[in-house]
């Protein structure tokens, strides 16, 4: 399934070319108003619309249109629609003719692709990356989701408040399969290593109980 991921984006530079990058702002949001770009990531694609969000209808209305033209000019149908966007009525009356898929539920199907995603954003391997699991449901999906991160990550870190089912699977994943994962919930040093943090089941009260990287690098 080939699809896009479409998002409002503030930073100016996501809508720019390299060398263009290097101009003074003013002339920037001169040539960046309104605008829409696409850029393929394989066989999927990331599509950016800079806008002020409090633009009149007839504006809003445009970029709907230059998003829906560029997304189905390039070939695209299926695509998934950041949040914010799909905020904004008057943007998402224009994209009806594209198949717009249920972001939660892509998202359980497409982990190991978002992982590769940011991994090419930081350039870096997978194999040499550190990657953290927030879940606490052992559903089919989470669990071959895990076993497919495990055999692909340099060290993957399975956090849950769920530790006497995990440790199990760590035992079962080892003995079975020669994988190793470590199971934790400790709150201050679980995340505080990790390249990329996947949230599976956590709710926004028990990720916040966890020290983020961010909250490291800030303190």
């Amino acid at each position: 399934m080939n699809i896009v991921y479409i998002e409002k984006t503030d930073n100016i530079d996501d809508v720019l070319t390299k060398w263009k990058r290097k101009m003074p702002l003013n002339i920037k949001r001169r040539m960046v108003k309104n605008k829409v770009v696409i850029e393929t990531l394989g066989e999927n694609a990331e599509c950016k619309a800079f806008f002020d969000s409090k633009s009149k209808d007839k504006v809003l209305e445009n970029i709907g249109k230059k998003i829906k033209d560029m997304v189905m000019g390039n070939g695209y149908r299926n695509v998934v629609i950041s949040n914010e966007l799909k905020k904004n009525e008057i943007i998402m009356k224009n994209l009806q003719e594209l198949n717009i898929l249920n972001g939660i539920w892509l998202f359980n199907y497409l982990v190991g692709d978002i992982i590769d995603y940011i991994a090419m954003k930081k350039n870096k391997e997978i194999n040499k990356m550190e990657v953290a699991i927030l879940v606490n449901k052992t559903t089919s999906i989470n669990m071959e989701n895990i076993i497919n991160i495990a055999q692909n990550a340099k060290i993957l870190n399975i956090v849950t408040e769920n530790l006497g089912v995990f440790n199990q699977f760590e035992e079962k994943l080892y003995d079975e399969l020669g994988i190793m994962v470590r199971v934790t919930n400790n709150k201050k040093k679980s995340l505080l290593k990790t390249d990329v943090i996947i949230n599976l089941d956590f709710d926004e009260s028990e990720v916040a109980k966890y020290y983020l990287p961010s909250k490291r690098n800030n303190s």
